[in-house]
């Protein structure tokens, strides 16, 4: 059972929080004043929970690990120190970076990805900000697939055997204005009668529970998604090199981030080893999948997912 919050005056000047994630703990010391904040950091955190720790153990101080003196990352990426006056929207900007690193320690990927499930098929949806992903997702919903995670991915690429999704983030963020103007079932469904034009939502709470617990055993597809009502219906192969570089810069999405309050460029989280590790990553990835590529509105490219997808599974392509 989670423990209650304890009131404002109650609130410690420093907690201990460990981060359960698929590569392991990472123990966080932050200010007792996100105690609170932790259930919508986590929501933005791929395949994480969290949990009060009482260990009183602190990251390493050393000056040459990653980060600044505001936002500190062990070494190792087992433990971070937080800042005082650290916000929660920053915080989860800067644990996002430091898992992208521990998890490519361990042949994980974290990519930028909407993925949705259906029987024994996964499909994650590339593209970048504002493409169109979530929109394409909750069409294929529409249909009868399974949201699986709202914004980012997390892929195992093993030496031997095919890719393995491990979850992803638990939080579905959807633009109301385009949800109520490409799929208005949808907007009735989920979205509040309230929604300003302008306002973006977390649905994921109101989305059918997503499987617990890693889908290893499930066939792994990639698109790359561009909606675009006004171009002509599309779903194509495209070259190794360019399924490589979307993959490759969908894989580095938690280091493109820029804090709102500190100037730690978060970039330089990752060491030079593990920059190569996630292009060797990407490299295999590329090697064993192809990336399709979809342009039209969110219902057309759900259409062509689907006549494309679900015949090649039901022929073991």
């Amino acid at each position: 059972m989670t423990p209650a919050a304890p009131a404002p005056s109650a609130v410690p000047a420093r907690g201990a929080w460990d981060i359960a994630t698929v590569s392991g703990p990472l123990h966080v010391r932050a200010p007792g004043s996100l105690h609170g904040a932790w259930p919508g950091i986590t929501a933005n955190l791929p395949g994480a929970a969290v949990s009060c720790c009482g260990c009183g153990r602190r990251p390493a101080d050393d000056p040459s690990a990653p980060g600044t003196a505001g936002f500190r990352a062990a070494a190792d990426f087992a433990s971070v120190l937080l800042p005082d006056t650290a916000q929660p929207d920053d915080v989860r900007r800067f644990l996002n970076a430091v898992l992208h690193c521990r998890h490519l320690g361990r042949r994980v990927l974290t990519l930028h990805a909407v993925a949705v499930a259906r029987r024994d098929q996964v499909v994650l949806l590339l593209g970048g900000h504002g493409a169109g992903k979530t929109l394409t997702a909750l069409a294929l919903h529409q249909r009868g697939w399974q949201p699986l995670s709202g914004d980012v991915c997390l892929l195992r690429v093993p030496p031997d055997g095919p890719p393995q999704y491990l979850g992803g983030t638990s939080a579905f963020v959807v633009r109301s204005a385009e949800v109520v103007r490409y799929l208005p079932r949808t907007a009735l469904r989920y979205l509040p009668r309230t929604a300003a034009a302008g306002e973006t939502t977390d649905i994921g709470p109101l989305l059918p529970p997503a499987p617990a617990g890693p889908s290893g055993s499930r066939t792994v597809r990639l698109v790359h998604v561009r909606v675009d009502r006004r171009s002509r219906p599309e779903l194509r192969q495209v070259d190794r090199h360019l399924r490589h570089s979307w993959l490759y810069q969908a894989s580095g999405h938690q280091l493109d981030r820029v804090l709102r309050r500190d100037d730690t460029p978060l970039r330089c989280l990752e060491p030079p080893e593990l920059t190569r590790t996630r292009l060797a990553l990407t490299t295999r990835l590329t090697d064993q999948l192809l990336v399709l590529s979809a342009l039209g509105t969110p219902t057309q490219i759900a259409t062509r997912i689907e006549n494309v997808i679900e015949p090649a599974a039901r022929s073991g392509r």
